[in-house]
């Protein structure tokens, strides 16, 4: 079927949309932190789908860093923006994230500044071993139109890591609790 542009209409397959991928290396990321239940139940997929709702995408923030810090030396601007992915958006997302996965699984208030406080320092540290270079590259050489793709790449294996991290932290907390 032909649009009103006079391009063909892509369809998304609810498999091969974004967040259903993201819900599979959720899964993927439980199984790594020796989940005894393997999958995410029910409720965990619903908590999921709602973090993925509310969540400034990537492609939004690789729109605004590409839109934004645009200076006379390519080196200072891709330097900026590497600077500002990484004292901007990603604390802001890290702790959205864990603070959204511990209060939609029921943690008090002090349970979830805990899981913050554990899991948004050691996260950032392991950012700054993958997102600047990301970052750098794709601002570098990367066409607009393609950098989100090529960010989704990377994307994959950090969100695993993202819910491995929030998995072991809910882990500990809940052998705190039982001590």
């Amino acid at each position: 079927m032909v649009g009103k542009d006079n391009h063909p209409r892509m369809t998304v397959k609810p498999r091969n949309h974004p967040r259903t991928r993201w819900l599979w290396f959720k899964v993927g990321g439980r199984a790594i932190a020796n989940s005894p239940r393997g999958c995410p139940t029910k409720f965990e997929i619903e908590v999921t789908w709602f973090i993925l709702q509310h969540t400034l995408t990537r492609k939004h923030r690789f729109l605004y860093l590409g839109n934004h810090f645009n200076y006379g030396s390519k080196v200072l601007s891709i330097t900026t923006k590497v600077v500002v992915q990484q004292a901007v958006f990603t604390p802001v997302f890290n702790t959205y994230f864990f603070g959204m996965q511990a209060i939609l699984t029921g943690q008090p208030p002090s349970g979830i500044v805990a899981r913050i406080r554990h899991a948004v320092p050691e996260s950032m540290v392991n950012s700054l071993k993958l997102w600047p270079a990301v970052t750098a590259f794709s601002f570098a050489f990367i066409l607009p139109q393609y950098r989100f793709m090529f960010s989704g790449i990377f994307a994959v294996c950090w969100q695993t890591y993202l819910s491995f991290l929030n998995r072991r932290e809910e882990k500990s907390s809940t052998l705190v609790e039982e001590i």
